[in-house]
């Protein structure tokens, strides 16, 4: 089968450009699939903790990741993946390769012996598996794998993908949260601070990324509400400090944000108090909400097993429960979610699609 890519890997973050590094140099053909560049590394003001620069922008290292991808042959599509599905083709004598059913409908893995059906097999319809002995490398007896892509803009085929697409903000969930996006309620405080220099903004949130945008807003606004769930900030002991040093932050402790109004854009935003259940108003311009970060792999259906948090699962080689699927960075079941580690897993990533893809043909 003529395939329209070698590797598709969605997702511009730390892990999916690291991958693409790797696979390209291999000469394998490769596209990333993003909506942006960098992901959520790109909207950190400085980073300090990635080995080699001892400070750097967050945009700026990412835009280094993109130039090194770029260089080494990576294509980059600004399209949204919204659908991956894992597609057969069978070969016979003499015959070109016919599509098959989905695999995973009735076989107990989805997997039956060898990429490349000249390759030998068991003899008995089971798994070829790698030189550890457990990790699934065949694509279906008699055939070859593949996925097809479906974006906005159409549709490919790859032999193998690697999902990195991190996570996506979480929201409130309130009234006015959905209404005013856009207009008042940001993400991004390191994208959109800026429009509220001398103005009054909110920051609902109690971690690391919170504290942060109270900060970064506290440079241009003349005034910064800390709207925190517990009794107090949990998180870096440098950026408490330094939010707490700060006479332009008003810290509101044990708050439940209930409402976000405004007319044309944000005017206020009522809160209760969880331990009273005193409800309050305050007059702002604006609202930033930093409750932290979800998976987003719903779409993935039976493709993927996630955990409780919608995280991938993936073994120490980054597969999935897909064979020629694997995952990589935040949206994974990684132990820490830093960017120095997403990358090294990108790179895991790309080794055992290199692999696969070698071992297959």
């Amino acid at each position: 089968m003529n395939y329209d890519f070698d590797v598709v890997i969605i997702g511009a973050g730390g892990a999916g450009m690291a991958a693409a590094i790797y696979t390209t140099r291999y000469d394998l053909k490769t596209v990333i699939f993003t909506k942006d560049i960098g992901g959520q590394a790109a909207t950190t003001e400085v980073i300090e903790n990635y080995p080699g620069f001892e400070s750097v922008g967050g945009m700026e290292l990412m835009q280094k990741f993109q130039k090194h991808a770029e260089k080494t042959g990576t294509e980059f599509r600004y399209e949204w993946v919204k659908q991956v599905s894992n597609i057969k083709f069978q070969i016979s004598n003499n015959t070109s390769p016919q599509p098959s059913p989905m695999l995973g409908e009735g076989d107990d893995d989805g997997v039956a012996s060898s990429l490349n059906p000249s390759s030998p097999d068991t003899g008995s319809g089971q798994v070829r598996r790698g030189d550890d002995g457990d990790s699934p490398l065949g694509a279906g007896v008699g055939g070859v794998s593949g996925f097809k892509i479906t974006t906005d803009a159409g549709e490919y085929t790859a032999k193998v993908v690697i999902l990195a697409s991190g996570m996506k903000h979480k929201h409130l969930n309130v009234p006015g949260e959905e209404r005013f996006e856009g207009h008042g309620v940001a993400y991004c405080a390191t994208c959109d601070a800026p429009f509220y220099k001398n103005k009054v903004a909110a920051v609902v949130g109690g971690g690391n990324s919170a504290l942060e945008a109270v900060e970064f807003l506290s440079r241009v606004a003349t005034k910064v509400y800390g709207i925190v769930w517990d009794k107090e900030y949990q998180g870096e002991p440098a950026l408490i400090k330094t939010v707490m040093a700060s006479d332009k932050v008003e810290k509101i402790y044990n708050a439940e944000t209930l409402e976000i109004k405004g007319d044309t854009k944000v005017k206020g935003l009522v809160y209760k108090n969880r331990t009273t259940g005193e409800q309050k108003e305050i007059a702002l311009d604006g609202v930033f909400i930093e409750i932290g970060w979800q998976a987003d792999t719903e779409w993935l259906g039976d493709l993927v097993e996630t955990n409780k948090w919608g995280e991938i699962i993936v073994t120490e080689k980054a597969e999935t429960k897909t064979p020629g699927l694997y995952a990589a960075g935040d949206l994974t079941n990684i132990f820490t979610k830093q960017l120095v580690a997403s990358a090294g897993q990108g790179c895991l990533a790309a080794v055992r699609a290199i692999q696969f893809i070698r071992e297959g043909k």
